[in-house]
């Protein structure tokens, strides 16, 4: 899930449907990085096992579902495929 998708509801009118569609996002993103610690869409450094060199950048979901255990969840950053299992350490960079 890229937490860019969702159900845009047209009968609350052009500006309140989206304004209701984006914090309905956000809801849902802010609930899944605190359940996973894993920090989606928002620049951090990230310390993996096994790996010597911290990545920068924007974590993607690309495997599981955010409803999903952590075991089944699969990210990406620059490259890399990683699980919750391997993050060492997440920092945001602001």
């Amino acid at each position: 899930m890229a937490f860019d998708q969702g159900e845009l509801n047209f009968d609350e009118g052009s500006e309140d449907g989206y304004r209701s569609w984006r914090r309905e996002l956000e809801e849902r993103q802010r609930a899944f990085e605190r359940r996973f610690g894993v920090i989606i869409g928002k620049p951090v450094r990230v310390a993996l096992v096994g790996h010597r060199i911290e990545l920068e950048g924007k974590i993607l979901l690309i495997g599981g579902e955010a409803s999903a255990k952590a075991a089944h969840l699969q990210f990406e950053m620059q490259g890399v495929r990683f699980t919750t299992g391997d993050i060492e350490s997440i920092v945001r960079i602001d």
